[in-house]
């Protein structure tokens, strides 16, 4: 029996391998791609009105408060949703709505929430691309 045949197959599956990993490679990078993208955005926005909260960004960022402000974290999520990053889409998001019970909570003056809510929506206008991103 000639090798070459055997040859053949086992390099035509190899070439398949390839491909396929190629794939999951490509996929992987747009999937990093985005979560750096949203990661970026959110801790830019926390950075804007770090100057509102009592704590700096790295705490708001990494903290795990308790939603005891039920109505601005509600906000929050409802205009996260319409203006910055569709939550359905973007799974990733759900991991980063803590960051906005931490804002809440750590508001200087509670009657501030409005205007917190108010400025992520004039960030997400000016910063987020609304191109129907879709961050898993």
């Amino acid at each position: 029996m000639c090798p070459l045949p055997l040859f053949k197959n086992l390099l035509s599956q190899q070439t398949i391998l390839v491909k396929n990993n190629n794939i999951y490679v490509t996929e992987l990078q747009r999937l990093l791609t985005g979560r750096q993208y949203m990661d970026k955005h959110i801790a830019q926005y926390v950075q804007s009105v770090e100057h509102m909260l009592t704590v700096n960004t790295d705490a708001i960022l990494n903290g795990n408060h308790a939603v005891n402000n039920a109505e601005c974290y509600h906000k929050f999520v409802d205009t996260f949703d319409q203006q910055c990053f569709n939550i359905n889409q973007n799974t990733y998001a759900f991991g980063k709505l803590q960051v906005f019970v931490n804002v809440c909570e750590q508001l200087r003056e509670p009657s501030d929430a409005n205007i917190v809510v108010d400025h992520l929506v004039q960030y997400c206008n000016d910063n987020v691309s609304h191109n129907n991103i879709s961050i898993k």
